[in-house]
């Protein structure tokens, strides 16, 4: 499979949007994290207000602000029989999540406990357990879901990790040193792997920056 780097750019940035919409977000919490104090909380709470409220809000569950700024933790709850705690301080280093049924729904469903490793795992998750026939992906702007379907170029993420680790493959002249180069950043840089595609995308267009003067990538047009 050969592409442009114009064409890979746009395959990472189709496949990586709904991270990047969560990137700041993460940087907040990342900075919560090393230095806890009112300031870098209040900075946090900033942006679950103004990134996760409106996808959990559409999703009927709102948000009790006042557990977050009392004891750390996001309180979701639809007031009828679902509460939803989402702890940014998670054990295992990631964001660890409880969904539980309210006093008199406990009939209804078990309680649910999983770790994930970004805020936007976390509210995929959700998104995925309210809406089971539904394959929308939350953060995804809305102009984009609007697009036809045949102006958009689809990718899954496991071709999306073919088609860098052959471009990489192609450049360096072996599959293992590929692989080196991807472990790489988990290893030397602490890149959990949920945010490689992130972090590839910012490299690309890095390199996009970097090569307008000749709009070329191994001697094929943009």
């Amino acid at each position: 499979m050969k592409v442009t780097k114009s064409q890979l750019i746009q395959l990472i940035k189709e496949e990586t949007q709904g991270e990047m919409e969560f990137a700041e977000l993460e940087a907040a919490r990342q900075a919560y994290l090393q230095e806890p104090n009112d300031d870098t909380k209040h900075e946090l709470g900033l942006m679950i207000n103004k990134l996760v409220e409106p996808i959990m809000a559409k999703m009927g569950l709102w948000w009790e602000a006042e557990a977050y700024y009392n004891v750390g933790e996001l309180v979701f709850s639809n007031h009828d029989d679902m509460e939803v705690i989402i702890d940014p301080r998670g054990s295992r280093g990631g964001y660890d999540l409880k969904i539980s049924p309210l006093v008199g729904a406990e009939d209804d469903f078990e309680v649910i406990e999983d770790t994930f490793g970004s805020m936007k795992g976390v509210t995929q998750f959700i998104y995925d357990l309210e809406n089971p026939h539904d394959d929308g992906m939350v953060g995804e702007p809305e102009a984009q879901t609007e697009l036809p379907l045949e102006h958009k170029m689809r990718i899954t993420k496991s071709q999306l990790q073919k088609v860098i680790k052959e471009a990489i493959k192609e450049e360096m002249g072996s599959f293992g040193m590929a692989e080196d180069v991807i472990e790489l950043l988990g290893s030397k840089y602490n890149v959990m792997e949920e945010d490689v595609p992130t972090i590839l995308m910012a490299m690309a267009n890095s390199l996009m920056d970097k090569s307008d003067s000749t709009n070329t990538w191994r001697g094929e047009p943009n």
